[in-house]
């Protein structure tokens, strides 16, 4: 495991691990470097993909360009792998440069 990686299990613990609202406001930055304070709408989306994970069941967020679906699916795919490192996943966009600029944005959280 890298020394980064190990910080950022090291700042989130257990209890920010299971619920993806305390993680995105413990670890994710907006773009001049605050934490993030989720939106009602976010904390509801978010709280429904935990719930939607634990049961079991897939599911599916709609919702308008710009309203920050990819920025929590990123942060949600952060939380995954901090609490499996080992995991691997998918990233699927309109574009590769999309997805490729997605999957730097998580790569910047791990490695920075």
């Amino acid at each position: 495991m890298s020394e980064p990686l190990a910080d950022l299990l090291t700042r989130t613990r257990k209890a920010t691990l299971n619920s993806h609202v305390s993680f995105m406001e413990t670890v994710w930055k907006d773009n001049t470097g605050r934490a993030v304070k989720a939106a009602e709408i976010h904390r509801k989306e978010w709280t429904f993909l935990d719930r939607a994970r634990e049961t079991g069941v897939n599911a599916l967020i709609l919702a308008p360009m710009g309203s920050g679906k990819s920025e929590g699916m990123l942060g949600y795919c952060l939380r995954l792998l901090t609490k499996h490192p080992t995991s691997r996943g998918c990233i699927v966009s309109d574009k590769d440069e999309h997805a490729e600029d997605r999957i730097a944005v998580i790569k910047h959280y791990i490695t920075s």
